[in-house]
């Protein structure tokens, strides 16, 4: 009736651990031509191109799938860094600022 499990001994799936993703929008709601969006999750090394929201022309959208825990975060706003003022934000070493995430 049921396919086998999984977690038995010889499955080739067993022991292995379920990685959790949780589906996360981003959202610069302060315009630009191109908004590019990289964190803590892409490695600092992926900039991701945000698209720009139907209906609301000053603002861009991306969606990823992040890991639970924290995040910290910035856009890249035609060349220049830019972190969300209106979010949860953190101070780091040598006066960087990056929005900050909690995913769960």
């Amino acid at each position: 009736m049921f396919g086998p499990n999984p977690d038995s001994p010889g499955h080739p799936n067993s022991g292995l651990a379920a990685t959790v993703v949780i589906p996360t929008r981003f959202v610069w709601p302060y315009g630009g031509r191109r908004v590019f969006l990289s964190g803590s999750f892409t490695g600092w090394s992926e900039h991701i191109l945000m698209s720009p929201m139907e209906g609301c022309p000053n603002a861009f959208q991306a969606i990823c799938n992040l890991t639970p825990g924290y995040h910290q975060y910035k856009f890249n706003v035609d060349g220049e860094w830019r972190y969300d003022e209106h979010q949860p934000y953190v101070s780091g070493n040598y006066g960087v600022v990056n929005t900050v995430f909690l995913a769960r």
